[in-house]
């Protein structure tokens, strides 16, 4: 068809065919509904525009116009939001409808200047799909595309205007132009300035409205008694996150409804606390229930965020919360929202000063006694941010978040606040009925003596702050004659750092006769109670063994006192200790001992010293310490190496060997032997191996895993035979018991260890066999692994290949990872052995494709991040050989890469090798569309962008096939880039308009939806 026939006949049959696919549009929308759809308008295309087009293209005279022209029939489906065109677009109706032949997205770029270049829609050729051709009214369309444009109705009016202006200018020749480039400027003008913000406003509003409609629906059905009534917490938990979302946000006076709306979600925690957990059932599975954790999660957040409505109703639903509270987790979220109602809020403090912190230490002040103890944490974690004297808050934007902080500021107010809440904790220390109870309220008790960090305050304020601790110290000399061992040795660090943070006040201070007089009066205070405490020789003791910061007397006098100093000195006290323990004072002592193992410890510092001194009373007292052996109760027990430690050294190493004998036999303190021969020196090899057999005999897990570890650890000085004759039949033995705690251990490292690099060739595949069930292989699991591929890389390759095979059993593909999806200490060992690795790897393909690129593809891309050390040119090589098997192996590492620029090379001569049709090009457009870490808004669009320039030098490749790859991914990336940029763009300014923001020319990133 020629344009004269196109005019005399064919555009009546187009815009015929333009209608009809515009019923079939309207119709699809339809029956889908909720679209906000203004109209659908068609056209045919106009002869004179047509014949401009032909004339533009040198294809005037063409006869085949319905093969070179794709729009000839047009449908534009327009609009009201932007909301309504993303769904259009993902809804799949036009995929679903008609045969698409192209997808166009027109979206300008971040750099568009020219106002041609705004132009915003969504583009498709179609044509009728077969099945709709076969029927006698569609017939006569068979072969005809129409072009489908998708757009919002803002879009529509300034494309209808830049059609009529831009697109349709006249040839100017030495006229117009300067009005021509001014028309230019205001149709950008009024796209960036003004449609493009009404668009976005258009869709917030819509957005708004929806969820006004969404929460006056709930609202309506009652949505509170909905949330209590609910018949499982799986329902509760959501009605709970829509009532959050969509109703609370719109009551007109939420204060006055503030009292009823917490009423009612404590009666639903009330009713959730009755419900057992249901599991979820889904199309894809099970979800795990929600519990009545996640329901007093769900509260909390919304009494957090209405908090200050009423601090009363809201600490009181705290305390009621609390109390139905069963576990950690439960009070995870209470406690935090006792620390946000505590803390200093800034915007708080600016309408009310400590208005918030009053009204809570007032209302903790009525609570009954008993009802104290039980809400005992709670309190504390209010307390504690009352007596703080910083104030803090955020302000945030669409882009940022800012953290403000300042001081409190000093009133009388504060004064008497600060006052009651010490008061508070004195009265909760007396009332606490636990030993942890009363550290945790004297910890908050040393938070007194806190000023603001990094910010300006008053000389009031410090003065304030010195009274109050002086108070606090005060209230020590009052109870330390009650207080444990720990507490007075706590306190006394505390008073330690108040001395020396207020002995010496900055210049200003000093001249301050108030704040001069008050720390004087401290000072004095504090060494008081230094006094007091030190005139307890069980309290110098204890504190001379137990604690790693213990304060001793040079530590008032020189505030540089360092650990190197200290430690000297704490080991000469020790030394003086030992030398005081004779025949006689034994009993003492080991009465003494007991009490202070009594002290409570989840760390190793604590009972450093007590170690110590226990080892060198055993070396140079054996018979005291014989004789303690025989009394050691559970907690003095622990400490049995160091006892052993300290005889073997002594001449009564035949007693003690006589006694571990025994010990062995019966099975008994079997785990803390091992133990001590992890340092023991002299090492005995062989007392080892009687261990290890009493261990196995009795089946002590524990002491096999410590005859392994003591193996290990004195390998390095006594590597005799220690492999063969404990260390690898303690690891068969845990190996027999699936015990993986050799490998689990926190506090010990197989990184390196000289055992693991002197194994055999056959000792490291046992050891690393032992490793195949092993869930995953990092941390100390690579360590063992990584040590072991220095000397024996090939072992450690075929340890990989049977975890592979391993995770294909049944049961283990869910919680088994065979490799890690990044490694460290095998990086080194296996970019070495580039070959081994790939001829390996090739084998793990054949037995499992689909899941290579994930597990095996990554093992190369961490170990190879740019194909380097070798790799790059073995597949090279493997590509030249031409053995067309290979391809979809290699693809399977290429895809692993993340899109590198280093893998392009490879997949250019992979696409010159495969036929045009080949489906393994989809492999290609994968390995290729692989995506890390991207940052920043416009992240994913720079990305394309990049990688459109890796690819278009290839569009001057000689290879046919090459340049027809380049065309169509070129021409796909540009549809990713437009479709990513305009999704960022939308959620910027969507961001923007939730805080409030303009949207204008000057700050609206260019582009977006209209």
């Amino acid at each position: 068809m020629n344009l004269d026939e196109y005019e005399r006949e064919g555009r009546a049959k187009y815009a015929a065919f333009a209608d009809t696919v515009s019923s079939i549009l309207a119709a699809a929308v339809g029956a889908e509904g909720g679209y906000r759809l203004q109209q659908i308008k068609t056209r045919a295309k106009h002869p004179s525009s047509l014949r401009q087009k032909l004339r533009n293209r040198n294809i005037e005279a063409s006869s085949t116009i319905e093969c070179d022209i794709k729009d000839l029939a047009g449908c534009r489906a327009i609009f009201y939001t932007n909301t309504d065109v993303a769904r259009m677009i993902s809804s799949g109706i036009i995929h679903q409808n008609f045969e698409v032949d192209e997808v166009k997205i027109h979206h300008p770029s971040r750099t568009a200047e020219e106002a041609a270049q705004l132009y915003i829609s969504n583009h498709y050729i179609v044509k009728l799909k077969p099945e709709r051709l076969a029927l006698a009214e569609y017939a006569q369309f068979s072969g005809m595309r129409c072009e489908i444009q998708i757009q919002t109705i803002l879009n529509h009016a300034w494309a209808e205007m830049a059609h009529d202006t831009i697109y349709k200018a006249p040839q100017l020749d030495r006229f117009g132009s300067a009005a021509f480039a001014g028309i230019e400027k205001r149709m950008q003008k009024i796209a960036r300035k003004y449609l493009l913000p009404a668009g976005y406003e258009f869709q917030s509003v819509a957005i708004d409205f929806q969820r006004l409609l969404d929460g006056k629906a709930l609202f309506d059905r009652d949505a509170l008694e909905e949330i209590v009534g609910a018949e499982g917490n799986n329902v509760r938990a959501e009605l709970l996150e829509k009532f959050s979302e969509v109703v609370l946000p719109n009551y007109d006076n939420i204060q006055a409804e503030y009292t009823e709306i917490v009423r009612k979600l404590i009666a639903a925690a009330e009713n959730a606390r009755t419900k057992q957990p249901v599991t979820i059932q889904t199309p894809y599975g099970q979800i795990p229930p929600k519990t009545y954790a996640d329901i007093t999660e769900a509260i909390a957040e919304i009494l957090t965020q209405y908090r200050y409505f009423d601090i009363s109703v809201t600490f009181e639903a705290l305390c009621i919360l609390y109390g139905l509270s069963n576990n950690e987790e439960e009070r995870k979220p209470l406690i935090k929202l006792a620390e946000t109602l505590g803390k200093h809020n800034i915007n708080a403090w600016r309408q009310a000063g400590p208005i918030v912190q009053m009204m809570l230490t007032d209302r903790i002040e009525v609570l009954p006694a008993e009802e104290r103890v039980n809400l005992l944490p709670l309190l504390i974690t209010v307390l504690n941010e009352v007596l703080g004297t910083e104030v803090s808050g955020t302000s945030n934007s669409s882009s940022a978040i800012t953290i403000h902080r300042g001081s409190v500021i000093f009133s009388e107010a504060l004064q008497d606040m600060r006052s009651k809440a010490i008061g508070l904790l004195k009265t909760l220390f007396h009332g606490s009925d636990s030993e942890e109870n009363r550290a945790t309220v004297l910890r908050t008790l040393h938070a007194v003596d806190h000023l603001p960090n990094g910010t300006e305050y008053s000389n009031e304020l410090t003065q304030l702050v010195l009274e109050n601790t002086k108070s606090v110290v005060e209230f020590l000399s009052e109870i330390s004659p009650a207080l444990s061992l720990e507490l007075k040795r706590t306190s006394e660090v505390w008073i330690n750092q108040c001395f020396w943070r207020f002995a010496d006040l900055p210049g200003p201070m000093q001249n301050d006769s108030g704040i001069a007089s008050s720390a004087t009066n401290l000072i004095e205070t504090i060494q008081t109670l230094r006094d007091t405490l030190n005139s307890d020789h069980d309290f110098i003791t204890y504190k001379t063994l137990v604690g790693f910061d213990s304060v001793f007397p040079p530590a008032w006098d020189n505030h540089e006192f360092e650990y190197t100093e200290q430690h000297a000195y704490r080991n000469n006290l020790i030394d003086e200790l030992v030398a005081e323990v004779s025949e006689a004072k034994a009993g003492d002592w080991f009465e003494k001992l007991g009490r202070y193992a009594l002290t409570k410890s989840d760390d190793l510092a604590t009972f450093q010293y007590f170690g110590s001194f226990i080892d060198k009373l055993a070396a140079t007292k054996p018979s005291i310490a014989l004789s303690y052996i025989e009394r050691l109760d559970e907690n003095l027990t622990r400490f049995l190496p160091g006892i052993l430690s300290g005889i073997m050294s002594s001449g009564a190493r035949p007693q003690a060997i006589e006694k571990i004998c025994l010990w062995l036999e019966a099975g008994s303190h079997v785990h803390l032997i091992a133990w001590y021969l992890r340092f023991a020196d002299p090492f005995d090899e062989t007392l080892l191996i009687e261990v290890l057999n009493s261990a196995i005999t009795h089946s002590d897990k524990n002491a096999v895993y410590n005859v392994l570890i003591a193996a290990a650890d004195q390998f390095g000085k006594h590597p005799g035979t220690l492999i063969e004759t404990a260390f690898l039949p303690a690891l068969r033995y845990l190996h027999a018991e699936d015990d993986f705690t050799w490998i689990k251990a926190r506090l010990f490292s197989w990184l390196d260890k000289p055992i693991l690099r002197a194994l055999s060739e056959a000792q490291a595949i046992e050891v690393l066999d032992a490793l195949v069930p092993y869930q995953r292989l990092e941390h100390n699991a690579e360590y063992v692994a990584g040590t072991i591929a220095k000397k024996w890389p090939r072992a450690v390759v075929d340890f990989i290949g049977k975890r592979l095979e391993f995770s294909r059993s049944p049961g283990n593909r869910l919680a088994y990872s065979p490799i890690p999806y990044s490694v460290h200490q095998l990086r080194d060992p296996f970019a070495a052995i580039p070959g081994i690795l790939l001829e390996s790897a090739r084998t793990w393909y054949s037995s499992d494709p689909q899941s290579f690129p994930y597990q095996c593809g990554r093992l190369f891309a961490s170990v190879f991040p740019d194909l380097s050390h070798g790799l790059d040119g073995l597949l090279e090589a493997m590509l030249s050989g031409g053995n067309a098997q290979d391809i979809p192996f290699l693809l399977a590492i290429l895809q692993a890469f993340d899109g590198r620029p280093c893998i392009y090379p490879h997949i250019r001569r992979i696409v010159a090798i495969l036929e045009a049709q080949s489906p393994l090009l989809g492999n290609v457009k994968s390995a290729l569309d692989q995506t890390g870490m991207v940052t920043g808004e416009f992240g994913s669009s720079d990305l394309h962008t990049q990688r459109q320039e890796l690819v278009r030098e290839w569009l001057a490749d000689g290879n046919d096939n090459v340049r027809q790859f380049a065309e169509n991914y070129i021409r796909r990336l540009d549809l990713m880039i437009s479709a990513e940029t305009r999704s960022a763009e939308e959620r910027i300014a969507q961001r923007r308009l939730e805080y409030g923001e303009e949207l204008d020319i000057e700050d609206e990133p260019s582009g977006g939806e209209i």
